[in-house]
């Protein structure tokens, strides 16, 4: 799961830096503006991945109440 998760964030990184290349939004060689749009990148990805773990984690929750009341029912 954490190799997952690294490469997708790398994956991110590579896809954002290209087109944030491409539309002119830093410059390549400006090494303040790569690390600004690094720094970006990474707060965004972090915040995607707090919001996403935590619906995760209330679904997770619902259907453990829904198997134990499946279970009692059941037992």
């Amino acid at each position: 799961m954490g190799f997952q998760i690294v490469g997708h964030y790398i994956l991110i990184n590579g896809i954002v830096l290209t087109a944030g290349f491409r539309f002119g939004w830093y410059r390549a060689d400006h090494l303040g503006s790569i690390s600004v749009m690094l720094v970006t990148i990474a707060v965004i990805f972090g915040l995607v991945s707090v919001l996403s773990w935590r619906k995760d984690a209330g679904d997770a929750k619902r259907m453990n109440e829904k198997l134990r009341e499946f279970h009692q029912k059941k037992g």
